[in-house]
């Protein structure tokens, strides 16, 4: 199930999108402003209105409860959240349940979540009612019980056809126009509260009195990228064994056609909590489609039976590879550690302890996803 959802997102990114005429991008890290101005940031003192750009004309869609939706959904809303994802997509999900309180908690300040679920439609534009039951299904257990609109034509046209990579989310005013940044990543609810409340601070009381008239687009936010890391080993060209003895390259890196980052436990049998680290790891996987995992075991010389009993004894799935390209003289702890790894081969981050619990885990995982959609890390 897991891959099966994840070729319909990408269906719906790149050979569905060139048959509805969408305008999809063609380089992953690419900003969807490029050339223009970057938007001016405001202090909390500040007031002056933001700046706008047209994005949502005139469109007619159905949400996932089968409900005729039209750009009226923006009328009367001083702000809108347009919260772009996907049922397969781990970091949308977890930050769900904190959308569903801002869209309660702000209602009385003129403000609305509204989601738009990407893994719904087929390359030919087939609504999958199965996807859709299961949007609603989440929407419901995170409490995100905000409308959810269905990929139309004139969506897919307005912004959908250049999202490459999920969560996206954009604002916009009662009229459909942009309003300031479009952000990449998912974010915590201080987060997303801080950046909603600096927005209604600085618009004006009626959205219609924006001057969208020659407004610069702005520029798509940087994500906070991670230190730099020191001496770490690059993966753009490599060749090593796996415990299973098939040799392994640097195309584990890109295994699907969606990964967009890879994680690689480093673990040794005789280290305690390897076996927990393989298990956390495997969990994880079973939950995002985006992601892949690999395993360096080290110290595995003569001891390559003990740690495939180990790996299977934790159900690990993912190819256990011997060490690779200075990894040894990158881990200085001898306990299980994991590496964030874009497609491209660099390493995005330092070493994270791995007997962190899952919330941790989560953090560090999600700080990589936004770093590498940003373009970070070489």
């Amino acid at each position: 199930m897991k891959k099966r959802k994840g070729m319909i997102f990408f269906a719906l990114l790149m050979a569905g999108l060139l048959l509805l005429a969408a305008c999809a991008q063609t380089a992953a890290v690419q900003t969807e402003t490029d050339g223009k101005q970057p938007e001016k940031q405001l202090s909390e003192k500040e007031t002056e209105p933001p700046e706008t750009t047209p994005l949502f004309g005139e469109f007619t869609t159905k949400d996932s409860n089968g409900d005729e939706v039209t750009q009226a959904i923006f009328s009367g809303y001083k702000l809108t959240m347009v919260n772009i994802w996907a049922t397969f997509c781990g970091p949308c999900l977890r930050e769900m349940p904190e959308l569903g309180e801002l869209d309660r908690e702000y209602r009385d300040k003129g403000f609305q979540v509204v989601g738009m679920p990407t893994d719904v439609m087929d390359r030919d534009g087939t609504i999958y009612q199965e996807q859709v039951d299961l949007v609603n299904e989440i929407a419901e257990k995170t409490g995100a019980e905000y409308p959810h609109l269905l990929p139309s034509r004139e969506l897919i046209d307005a912004k959908l056809g250049s999202v490459t990579a999920v969560p996206e989310t954009v604002f916009v005013d009662e009229n459909g126009n942009q309003v300031g940044e479009s952000y990449r990543g998912a974010r915590s609810k201080d987060a997303w509260a801080e950046i909603i409340d600096g927005l209604l601070a600085s618009m004006p009381d009626t959205a219609a009195q924006v001057q969208t008239q020659g407004a610069v687009a702005a520029e798509p936010a940087a994500a906070e990228a991670s230190a730099d890391v020191l001496d770490a080993p690059l993966f753009y060209q490599f060749e090593t064994q796996g415990l299973d003895g098939k040799t392994y390259t640097d195309e584990v890196l890109n295994q699907n056609a969606n990964q967009q980052l890879t994680l690689a436990l480093v673990w040794n049998p005789d280290w305690e909590g390897s076996g927990e680290a393989l298990r956390k790891l495997q969990a994880y996987l079973e939950t995002d489609a985006t992601i892949e995992g690999i395993g360096f075991v080290l110290g595995a010389g003569g001891k390559e039976q003990e740690a495939l009993e180990i790996a299977g004894q934790a159900g690990a799935e993912f190819p256990q590879l011997l060490p690779a390209q200075g990894i040894e003289d990158y881990i200085l702890k001898e306990e299980p550690q994991l590496i964030a790894i874009a497609p491209w081969g660099t390493i995005v981050d330092k070493p994270f302890d791995a007997s962190g619990d899952m919330e941790a885990w989560n953090k560090y995982i999600d700080n990589a996803v936004i770093d590498v959609n940003s373009g970070c890390c070489g």
